[in-house]
């Protein structure tokens, strides 16, 4: 049985690692100047977030067409694979599966595709991909592959924080209003936000500057991960470099980290974080982890 794997623009893994390693990818959508477009194929990620703050309304965003999901099984094939290993995205956040559905029945059984609900979203989702690809290598079987993704889910921890409260007031998820907008500039309030394992995405207060959010994200680290613990860390973020070494300083200060991956934040996440949001996932290394 030869198996692909695939996966969503959301994960932010660089297209360059999906090309390398053979992982197919299903693009989000993003209307820009009324028209529908692939968000990593036909759009500027660095151009997108340079001007996304001066934005006044949220780009409108979709699944990728059922289209687009035909074309790519439709390469698969041709390829020479019999059967797909799709991680996909908890429903709480993306109506995404919808679409793979959909392409599913139009390819009248073509393909064996195996889902796998991560009940995860956007990058905390991109340890599964990491994972996957070494496990198909070394060759183990789905059913081997899928336990190792039940057990890891429960061991990724992600979160962190928008620049300001930008994005939050165009998207309206906070009622932008001069109150809320004097404090927010005011103090300097830095949204803090995490994934979890089926509720998606979640506020957990605001940091008052870039040391008041660092602060907080240590505090959620420390009591959500294990201290005898070696992760892996993927900051994700929207041109943040210079806040982003501080902050994987101050991780690898609390957390025994192995390696760190830096993943640019694609333009549909973008659209609700805004410029200089910084998302660090951890998760355990491969080598001890899936050989328990």
């Amino acid at each position: 049985m030869s198996v692909k794997l695939l996966t969503d623009s959301t994960t932010s893994i660089p297209k360059s690692y999906l090309d390398e390693n053979g992982i197919a990818l299903l693009e989000l959508l993003i209307e820009i100047d009324g028209e529908l477009k692939k968000e990593i194929s036909d759009v500027n990620i660095d151009q997108f977030i340079e001007q996304i703050d001066n934005e006044e309304k949220p780009y409108t965003t979709s699944m990728s067409s059922p289209q687009h999901v035909i074309e790519t099984f439709n390469s698969i094939i041709e390829e020479g694979y019999s059967t797909i290993l799709y991680p996909y995205m908890t429903s709480q956040t993306s109506s995404q599966i919808n679409a793979v559905n959909i392409a599913k029945k139009r390819i009248n059984g073509k393909l064996d595709i195996k889902y796998y609900n991560t009940q995860l979203a956007g990058p905390a989702v991109a340890p599964f991909i990491l994972y996957g690809n070494k496990m198909l290598k070394e060759e183990l079987s789905i059913e081997e592959i899928t336990t190792v993704f039940d057990r890891l889910k429960e061991q990724i921890y992600t979160l962190g924080f928008s620049e300001n409260f930008n994005a939050l007031f165009r998207t309206g998820k906070v009622k932008k209003n001069l109150k809320t907008q004097v404090v927010s500039n005011v103090l300097n309030i830095k949204p803090l936000f995490q994934i979890c394992v089926g509720k998606g995405v979640e506020g957990f207060g605001g940091g008052i500057g870039f040391n008041g959010a660092v602060k907080k994200i240590k505090e959620k680290i420390i009591n959500d991960t294990d201290k005898n613990t070696i992760y892996n860390l993927i900051l994700t973020h929207s041109h943040a470099e210079k806040n982003l070494k501080v902050l994987e300083n101050e991780i690898k200060n609390i957390r025994n980290i192995r390696k760190v991956k830096y993943f640019t934040i694609p333009p549909v996440i973008v659209n609700t974080v805004g410029k200089g949001a910084i998302i660090a996932t951890l998760y355990p290394i491969y080598e001890t982890f899936v050989k328990k």
